[in-house]
């Protein structure tokens, strides 16, 4: 089954240890995102955590994050991997093709191929035959949001004022009906 390359958002203040289940083959390429209560999101130095992977993590994937200063008010935290898009395994011929490596190094391949899977699951992705790119049709979104917010301000304020004459109006009809009945 196709792993999520991803745990959290975590959100806890005062907590520091938050547990992922994905594979991985190193605690090295662990990343542990952290966003402040605007979103900005920064990379955590790898020196501001630890990583423990489960012993077997063909059994039971993924491991425990430790921070070494605790999630603070407003904070999330995320967990994914970061396996580098690199080939390590180098086969020479006539040389020894071990299965160990072999197989390792298919596994980096299935977690680079889940690690963009994961990420394109995020993004904004326009027509194949469009011109606009991801970033302009975003901005149009947005753009579109602001005049949404901006006409629906007005018409709340239009709203407001015809309420206010609809009273009147009521008001003033009551005043003629009450005219009218002291005339008859």
């Amino acid at each position: 089954p196709e792993s999520i390359r991803k745990a959290g958002p975590f959100h806890g203040a005062g907590q520091t240890q938050f547990d992922f289940d994905f594979y991985m083959i190193s605690p090295d390429d662990v990343v542990v995102i952290v966003a402040d209560a605007d979103d900005n999101e920064s990379t955590l130095a790898k020196e501001k955590y630890t990583c423990a992977l489960y012993p077997d993590q063909n059994t039971t994937p993924g491991g425990r994050v430790t921070l070494k200063t605790a999630l603070a008010v407003g904070q999330k935290l995320a967990i994914c991997s970061g396996v580098p898009n690199t080939q390590n395994l180098n086969l020479t011929m006539y040389g020894n093709f071990n299965p160990t490596s072999i197989n390792k190094e298919e596994d980096r391949r299935v977690i680079q191929i889940q690690q963009i899977a994961e990420r394109m699951r995020r993004c904004l992705i326009v027509p194949i035959t469009s011109a606009k790119t991801p970033q302009q049709v975003l901005s149009e979104v947005l753009e579109i949001a602001a005049t949404a917010n901006e006409y629906a301000q007005q018409a709340k304020e239009i709203y407001e004022s015809v309420k206010d004459d609809v009273a009147e109006i009521k008001a003033l009809k009551n005043q003629i009906d009450g005219l009218v009945i002291t005339f008859k």
